[in-house]
């Protein structure tokens, strides 16, 4: 009697290869224990850069939240599903140890109470922690940690080097010049430089949160010298750059989001409204373009929707999720209960994130090295 065959025992293993490309991150993790065959495919570090690659076609996006008890929960942005999620390195006894700081190509960076980061990949749970103890005591910022007191902090990928960077600033409270610390994931390890900036800058000029896209971060300025620009450090020359934005914001409050795959600006204005501007072609600044004029005050876009439909955070007593599309129109709107946060302890951190099967570098080089010795 014939026994019964599976997919792989019926398709060539390339079409099972195109097939998985076309699924989402989570389903393939969980496809790894199918077989000894799909878990080798799966696990593939070149399979892995594939996916995320084809994903960003039309990409899925998650969103990581760690509230005021240290508490995380996941939410998939596009059903607005979530779960609860157990932070890496996390003490039994819940406090205000985490925030979250930033992401890039599947990992999330979080800070730790008191002087730690932890590079994490929430879908296959690898995690790294990293201590920056040796910047604070160099530094005269007591207690000194990214979320609070870095001038400038981001999380971002080196393609030419396969690496991914770490980026802390800070002045010392002299303004006169930037003190630039990098951990390299690759050589686990902190380079620390000193870096020129255009022009003088002032103490907390920019919004110090920085987003990672076309292998630089980038950072909006609050006032200062580079009132009206947005700051640029490109991870492969290590060298700062600016770039403008669409509008003059003396008196509004903006900040930086990442929709379509284009860095975008919103505002909030005296009246109730949000505006959103999207810079279609990457550091032209002709190319800004206002997408959306929403009546609705201080929510934070998260991700696209149907290619045009906007996911946003409004900001009242409690968080709630909402649908806008082009024209304003909310179409949908839903509360999170456990994503409950108090206004006077506004310790709600959070970062959209798309999911990615990808290790970290010295999870490849570990591997390499156990073919070699034969391990």
């Amino acid at each position: 009697m014939e026994k019964n065959k599976g997919m792989s025992d019926v398709l060539p293993l390339d079409v099972i290869r195109r097939i998985f490309l076309r699924l989402p991150a989570k389903e393939l993790f969980r496809l790894r224990c199918v077989s000894k065959l799909w878990h080798s495919l799966i696990s593939d570090r070149d399979f892995a850069e594939s996916h995320l690659n084809h994903s960003s076609v039309a990409p899925s996006h998650s969103c990581l939240f760690v509230n005021f008890l240290s508490v995380g929960y996941f939410v998939d942005v596009d059903t607005l599903a979530f779960k609860e999620l157990s932070l890496p390195f996390s003490r039994k006894k819940r406090s205000l140890d985490f925030r979250v700081l930033g992401s890039c190509r599947g990992f999330v960076l979080l800070n730790r109470f008191p002087h730690f980061l932890i590079v994490w990949n929430p879908l296959t749970g690898s995690s790294k922690r990293i201590s920056y103890s040796h910047i604070v005591s160099r530094s005269k910022i007591p207690g000194l940690n990214f979320h609070d007191h870095a001038l400038l902090f981001g999380f971002g990928y080196d393609a030419s080097q396969d690496d991914y960077l770490v980026v802390l600033a800070w002045d010392n409270g002299k303004h006169s010049q930037l003190h630039v610390d990098c951990f390299s994931l690759r050589t686990n390890s902190w380079i620390n430089f000193d870096a020129a900036l255009p022009k003088p800058f002032g103490h907390k000029m920019w919004e110090s949160r920085g987003l990672f896209l076309h292998g630089a971060i980038h950072w909006l300025s609050c006032y200062g010298a580079y009132m009206n620009a947005i700051l640029i450090f490109d991870l492969k020359e290590w060298s700062f750059s600016t770039t403008s934005i669409p509008v003059k914001h003396y008196n509004w409050y903006s900040d930086l989001t990442l929709l379509g795959g284009c860095l975008a600006l919103f505002s909030y204005d005296h009246v109730g409204k949000t505006y959103i501007w999207v810079m279609k072609e990457y550091k032209v600044t002709s190319s800004w373009i206002l997408m959306y004029a929403i009546p609705c005050f201080k929510i934070v876009p998260l991700s696209l929707s149907n290619g045009s439909d906007i996911i946003a955070l409004l900001s009242t007593t409690k968080l709630k999720f909402a649908k806008y599309n082009v024209s304003g129109e909310l179409l949908q709107e839903i509360d999170y209960p456990p994503l409950c946060y108090r206004p006077n302890r506004n310790f709600l951190t959070f970062f959209v994130y798309t999911e990615s099967l990808l290790p970290f570098p010295a999870d490849t080089k570990d591997k390499d090295k156990k073919k070699k010795t034969g391990m």
